[in-house]
């Protein structure tokens, strides 16, 4: 090993380079967005259903204006805000659920939100639904056709990584329009109904379960969250995963992968984007208990990614994984919002939920503990001989069977799963407790897989990266009209990008730092290497103690560095990096 690259490690500490730096906290790019005042804020009522056992209003609510006419039209964000009000009410605590759908000029049918009724009529309290989170389709001036769902939200992050600013990310005006919504309720049941809400319980499913998190982060108003089928907390750890248990990313992040996103997401522009849309970056203000709800079948997550996070959250965690269903639980949707109204109701009447507790021993036996007892455990699995892919589409929807099992002596549940002779083998340990009005509590373990192994591994290919001089006489060459290898498009194009905190954005920049000794040219050329494709994040460049370390790795030791007052040495990796 290089004897600098041996004293960075020695630095720095290998935890470092196994484990990546860790977040920092990054809650004030998106409070600062939310809660800054927007004249465009209103809303209306548009119409009243009185009904038997509770009311219905509809609002319409423009929660904010989101960005310029130059950029993206409309700018407005409108939504569909539906409070219903139950004439038996138990408390001032509110339900919020954030949903998605398209613009409509007329309020949604009531019987598209039947399965979240019985979060209002089994509960006692107002259940307030917001539609239209993502303000789409959006038309970007710089595109042809308008966008919505998940091409506009990876769109949008990609902006975010390009330009360095937060307010790119659609993450931040669905956030808003959250938080709107909670202003509006408080404010259109006490103006017009005498009521009081002083707190909510906060859900959503897919992108809309990241906001739940996200506006639970920020906003003190939220007691308690329930984020659905978001289940990739550690964006960048559990991008890997997925590619590495199938050997691909699913066609389900196909608009991501078109944006870059998985291929830049350990870059410096990658981390600044998971520091602001990544909830585990907000872990310190998640102190309200959650409910975690995800599928086993789920096309975008992996069945197994709750693990990697969920003994983080401070606050009182379930989670309650559906077996059998993939990321629309579908054909589980009432089961799961009856678990979810369960998990509600200990909330409003004060009762206390089981602390449920796991361990994988070394063994592979994994060891459940509980303060209450269950009314019944099982162990659900499910294995596929052909790959570490438990996804629906793959295994179908009856590939998880189930068991009772029975707790120890010590009231212990002990599972041990054999490893398969060919292929993997999931499972999960559920756990059902008595609920309030005859209503189940159901919470599982996350799921864990045997063998503990991945058969593929992200990997970049390897060219011929180029060092300092190579890419000064490429940049000045090409200044004064005599390119090289490269034109000057060509090398506006590999811009903009990172560097110790600053934006590189045109050539008389980049020339200026690769003109002047000092560390950041080193980890320019380094950059470059790999806008131009002559090396990427995930090359393995280096192995230390049978380790295999990418350059990301690298790079990032670098960046450690020269925030620690260390830029020779920071200089020094980076040219590591063109060698």
């Amino acid at each position: 090993m290089n004897g600098l690259f041996r004293r960075a490690v020695a630095v720095t500490g290998l935890v470092l380079l196994f484990a990546g730096l860790l977040h920092a906290e990054q809650s004030a790019p998106l409070k600062a967005y939310v809660y800054q005042d927007d004249p465009a804020y209103a809303y209306r009522l548009i119409e009243e259903r009185p009904g038997q056992d509770y009311d219905i209003y509809f609002l319409k609510m423009v929660s904010q204006s989101w960005r310029t006419e130059q950029e993206v039209t409309p700018t407005l964000w409108d939504h569909w805000l539906t409070v219903i009000v139950p004439h038996q009410l138990s408390g001032t605590t509110a339900n919020l659920t954030i949903f998605g759908g398209g613009a409509t000029d007329s309020p949604p049918s009531v019987e598209s939100f039947d399965q979240l009724m019985p979060l209002a009529t089994a509960t006692g309290s107002i259940q307030v639904i917001i539609s239209q989170v993502l303000g789409h389709p959006l038309k970007f001036k710089e595109l042809d056709q308008p966008l919505e769902e998940d091409a506009l939200v990876a769109y949008s992050w990609r902006k975010s990584m390009q330009t360095g600013d937060p307010t790119w990310s659609a993450f931040l005006p669905m956030t808003k329009a959250s938080v709107r919504a909670m202003d509006t309720t408080q404010a259109f049941v006490a103006e017009s109904l005498g009521l009081v809400v002083d707190e909510f319980i906060v859900n959503g499913f897919s992108k809309y379960g990241a906001i739940a998190w996200l506006t639970a982060a920020i906003d003190p108003r939220v007691v308690a969250v329930a984020p659905g089928v978001f289940n990739v907390l550690r964006l960048a750890d559990q991008f890997e995963r997925h590619y590495n248990s199938y050997g691909f990313y699913s066609d389900t992040l196909s608009a991501y992968e078109q944006n870059g996103i998985m291929k830049n997401i350990r870059s410096p522009e990658g981390k600044l984007l998971q520091q602001l849309v990544d909830p585990i970056s907000y872990k310190q203000a998640l102190t309200m208990p959650h409910l975690l709800l995800s599928a086993t079948g789920d096309e975008f997550f992996l069945p197994d990614a709750s693990e990697a996070y969920i003994h983080d959250i401070p606050g009182e965690t379930l989670q309650r994984i559906m077996p059998n269903t993939n990321h629309s639980v579908e054909n589980k949707l009432q089961e799961m919002i009856q678990g979810l109204v369960a998990w509600n109701q200990t909330h409003l009447n004060g009762v206390a939920r089981p602390v449920i507790e796991w361990q994988l021993g070394k063994t592979g036996e994994l060891i459940v503990s509980s303060d209450q007892i269950p009314l019944v455990a099982k162990l659900w699995q499910a294995n596929n001989p052909d790959g570490r892919d438990f996804r629906q589409e793959t295994l179908g929807d009856q590939a998880w069977r189930e068991s009772i099992i029975e707790a120890m002596d010590d009231g212990d549940y002990h599972v041990s799963v054999a490893k398969p002779e060919t292929g993997w083998t999931a499972y999960l340990v559920e756990l059902t407790y008595s609920g309030i009005a005859g209503i189940p509590q159901v919470y599982t373990t996350s799921v864990f897989v045997t063998p503990d192994e991945h058969p593929f591994e992200v990997e970049d290919p390897l060219d011929s990266p180029k060092a300092i001089y190579y890419w000064q006489e490429q940049v000045n060459q090409a200044m004064v009209g005599s390119p090289l290898e490269y034109d000057l498009p060509a090398l506006q194009a590999m811009l903009p990008f990172r560097v110790f905190g600053e934006y590189i954005r045109d050539i008389q920049t980049l020339s200026g730092y690769l003109n002047t000794p000092g560390p950041e040219r080193n980890c320019i050329a380094a950059r470059l290497s790999v806008e131009a494709d002559q090396q990427g994040w995930y090359t393995t460049l280096y192995a230390y103690e049978d380790q295999n370390f990418k350059f990301w790795q690298i790079y990032e030791l670098a960046e450690h560095l020269y925030a620690t007052d260390q830029p020779r040495l920071a200089g020094g990796v980076c040219q590591l990096l063109t060698r």
